[in-house]
C-alpha cells in the first residue's frame, strides 16, 4: 500500500504509468510537466501514485517551495510547500474505481502530503475525465469557466453545418482567396512559429507569462511527432497563422496560436481552426478542446470565437485545499502583514 513516487525527469516510468488511464489527457504527461516547471522556479513535478487491489490511482503535479529565493517575508517557512496542477487539463486519474479504496488511497496521500510539508493545493482538471468527481474529501471544487471543445466523431458536412454562420462565411471567403493549410514539421518551423506567436502577443500586451522561451519548447519536442504537432495557413508561400497542438489518445488540445492581423479580414483564423479539426478527425481524434476566454465571462470574445468554431461546450473545474489550517494561515497573516496593496486577494496561493 506504499505510494509510488516519479519525478518527471524519468519520464518512461511517468508515461508508462499514465498510460493505463484511458482518459488521460496530453497535460499528464511527463514531457508536458518538464515543460511547465521551466517556467516556475524552486518546483518540481511529480507523480503520486497508488495502487490498493484492482484500484489505481495516479495524481501529477508540481510541487512548490514556499520559501522560495525571491520571497523574502516567506524564508522562514523553508520546508513548507505547496502542489499545484500545471497550467492546462490534468488531476488525478482513478482506474476500476471503488469508494472505499478511493477513501483509503486518498487518506495515504493526505498522510504522505503533511509529512512532506504540503500546506495547500490547487487542482485544474481534465474536462473529458470528469475527475473533479473523485478528487479527495477536502478539496472544494468550482466550475471555473466554459471551454470550446468540439466532438470530431460526427461527419464532416455535419461538423461544418454545426459551425456558426459567419464562421462558415469566413472559411469560404479564406478558400476562395486561396489560403493554403499545410502540417508542418514542428523542429523546422518552430523559430518562425514562436516569432509569430510573441509579435501577437505583444500586440495584445499579454503578460509575461504567455511567453515561451526555448527550454519549454525543447522539453515538447520530446513528445511522439503524433503528439506534438504544428499546423499552419500560407499565402504566397507565406505563414500568415499557425496553431501549436498537443494531442494523446483520442483527445486533442490547442495550445497556443497565432495569426497575422494584416491577414485576419481574409478568415484566416477560421479557416486554420476547421482545416486544424479536419485533420485532427482524420488521425483518429474524437475530442478537439479549444480552450476558454481570457476571462472567466460567458461573453468573453475569445471564448465566443472559439464557441463558433466548435460545436459544443464543456465546463473546467478547479479544485481548492488547504491541508495545514495552521501553517497556512501564519503565512497568510505575514504575508498579508508587508504587503497590504494585495490584502483583498482571494487567490488560494496568494503568494505567489
Amino acid at each position: 500500500m506504499q505510494p509510488v513516487i516519479i519525478p518527471s525527469h524519468n519520464s518512461p516510468k511517468w508515461n508508462e504509468i499514465i498510460e493505463r488511464f484511458p482518459s488521460a489527457d496530453v497535460c499528464h504527461l511527463a514531457e508536458y510537466h518538464q515543460a511547465y516547471v521551466t517556467r516556475e522556479h524552486n518546483c518540481q513535478a511529480l507523480l503520486w501514485y497508488i495502487s490498493l487491489g484492482d484500484m489505481e490511482l495516479c495524481y501529477p503535479f508540481i510541487l512548490n517551495e514556499v520559501g522560495g529565493k525571491s520571497k523574502a517575508i516567506l524564508k522562514s517557512y523553508t520546508g513548507y510547500y505547496d502542489i499545484t496542477s500545471v497550467y492546462g487539463y490534468s488531476g488525478p486519474l482513478i482506474n476500476h474505481y471503488d469508494e472505499q479504496l478511493c477513501v483509503t488511497a486518498w487518506s495515504v496521500f493526505f498522510e504522505w502530503a503533511i509529512e512532506k510539508g504540503v500546506i495547500a493545493e490547487f487542482i485544474r482538471f481534465s474536462p473529458y475525465s470528469k475527475n473533479w468527481l473523485n478528487c479527495r474529501k477536502g478539496i472544494a471544487i468550482q466550475e471555473n469557466r466554459l471551454l470550446a471543445v468540439s466532438d470530431l466523431t460526427c461527419n464532416e458536412d455535419h461538423l461544418f453545418d454545426q459551425l456558426g454562420a459567419k464562421t462558415r462565411n469566413m472559411i469560404r471567403k479564406a478558400e476562395r482567396n486561396e489560403i493554403e493549410f499545410k502540417e508542418l514539421e514542428v523542429r523546422e518551423w518552430q523559430e518562425a512559429f514562436i516569432q509569430l506567436y510573441h509579435h501577437s502577443m505583444h500586440r495584445n500586451s499579454a503578460s509575461q507569462f504567455f511567453y515561451y522561451d526555448d527550454k519549454y519548447f525543447n522539453h515538447l519536442l520530446k513528445l511522439d511527432k503524433s503528439k506534438f504537432r504544428l499546423v499552419g495557413a500560407f499565402v504566397s508561400g507565406e505563414m500568415v497563422g499557425a496553431i501549436n497542438l498537443l494531442a494523446h489518445n483520442q483527445y486533442a488540445l490547442y495550445h497556443l496560436g497565432a495569426i497575422d492581423p494584416a491577414f485576419a479580414h481574409l478568415g484566416v483564423g477560421n479557416f486554420l481552426l476547421w482545416h486544424t479539426s479536419i485533420l485532427l478527425k482524420k488521425s483518429g481524434i474524437k475530442i478537439f478542446n479549444l480552450g476558454g476566454g481570457r476571462t472567466t465571462e460567458v461573453n468573453d470574445p475569445l471564448l465566443r470565437f472559439k464557441k463558433h468554431n466548435s460545436n459544443g461546450l464543456k465546463p473546467f473545474h478547479i479544485g481548492m485545499g488547504v491541508l495545514n489550517r495552521e501553517v497556512y494561515e501564519s503565512i497568510k497573516a505575514d504575508w498579508f502583514a508587508a504587503n497590504t496593496s494585495r490584502s483583498t486577494s482571494t487567490n488560494l496561493i496568494f503568494y505567489r
